[in-house]
């Protein structure tokens, strides 16, 4: 995994907990959503969906992270993925599997689209929580 990859993975991961700033209501343009259905394979992986919207003046370094809660287990899924950032809803789709194993039945899946500023000089990405989502969804198991 590379440098960048880890970064924007654990970058994401924090930011979904991280109390900042989220994109008003109004602002139609940043959003993300989470689809009401998930799937979980026989191997314990987790697959969450859903759709976002970005401003194209956040075109680089835009990625949605997603995360499970299960009772008061909250775990990441998957990595980040990349945002396509044109104005235009795109679909996202993560899959991982949870620190703690899940089954069939309710979880929320939350989803945040963050925005990574590399200033100048910087090692590290500061990230900047555009937008957030979350659902009470099903998982149901994977054919």
């Amino acid at each position: 995994m590379g440098y960048r990859t880890l970064t924007v993975g654990i970058v994401g991961m924090l930011c979904l907990g991280a109390a900042a700033p989220v994109a008003e209501a109004s602002d139609a343009v940043n959003t993300v959503t989470v689809a009401p259905q998930a799937a979980v394979a026989k191997d314990g992986t987790v697959t969450v969906s859903g759709t976002y919207r970005c401003s194209p003046d956040l075109s680089q370094g835009t990625v949605v992270s997603s995360s499970l809660t299960t009772g008061d287990e909250t775990s990441s899924i998957g990595s980040s993925v990349p945002a396509v950032c044109d104005g235009e809803e795109h679909s996202w789709s993560s899959s991982g599997r949870p620190f703690t194993p899940v089954a069939d039945g309710p979880v929320t899946v939350q989803a945040s689209l963050v925005h990574l500023e590399w200033s100048s000089g910087s090692l590290i990405p500061m990230p900047d929580l555009v937008a957030r989502g979350s659902q009470n969804t099903t998982l149901t198991a994977a054919s």
